[in-house]
């Protein structure tokens, strides 16, 4: 059965077009199932951008700490940073080329306290790391037994995967194609004649 907003719909569009011909009560199955199919679409599509856009970039703190603090290179991290102790997690973004590296509160760096709690780490000059993050993980984790630290204190590390931006045009294509190959199917599917006249009505509502 029709709901009543696509009851109303045809009615009104029956009245406004009475006399020209044209009525889509015959066609009221067809008219329901092209709104089942744009509300189909519209979920899929929504699925679609939610993938995407949850892999659209840095956390929020990470970016902040980006936009505030100095890069440093792997080995300045290593010898300032991790031969401290004072590195309480670390982040890595490969796609970005850089990671974060979060502190401990009151962290002494360099024989002072840093208000900061964190520092962004370029990775750029790093290619094996960015190929593959695994890489990076095994570079702290040799760092780290060189430095004589207990293999129960290494510091975690997680990697963080980010879309580029490259990659997201691409999907956003094939979001499109998608959507134009399942329309032109369904055109099909219904007919010409029935697709016409939904069509009109659609452009008479607009008006």
């Amino acid at each position: 059965m029709m709901n009543e907003a696509t009851r109303e719909f045809i009615k009104k569009f029956n009245e406004k077009s009475e006399g020209s011909g044209l009525s889509i009560e015959k066609d009221a199955s067809a008219v329901k199932n092209f709104f089942m199919f744009n509300l189909i679409l519209a979920a899929i599509s929504a699925f679609f951008m939610m993938f995407i856009l949850s892999g659209e970039g840095m956390d929020r703190e990470h970016l902040e700490l980006l936009n505030t603090e100095s890069k440093i290179n792997f080995d300045q991290f290593v010898r300032d940073y991790l031969n401290v102790g004072e590195v309480q997690t670390i982040y890595f973004y490969p796609n970005k080329e850089l990671a974060i590296a979060t502190l401990h509160p009151n962290a002494v760096i360099n024989g002072k306290t840093v208000s900061s709690h964190g520092v962004p780490i370029s990775t750029s000059d790093r290619l094996d790391f960015n190929y593959s993050p695994t890489q990076f993980v095994h570079a702290v984790r040799d760092a780290e037994q060189k430095l004589g630290v207990d293999q129960r204190e290494n510091v975690p590390i997680l990697v963080k995967h980010t879309i580029p931006t490259g990659r997201k045009i691409i999907y956003f294509l094939i979001l499109g194609l998608l959507s134009i190959v399942s329309l032109n199917y369904y055109r099909g599917k219904m007919g010409k004649d029935a697709f016409r006249v939904i069509s009109s009505a659609a452009k008479k509502k607009e008006k």
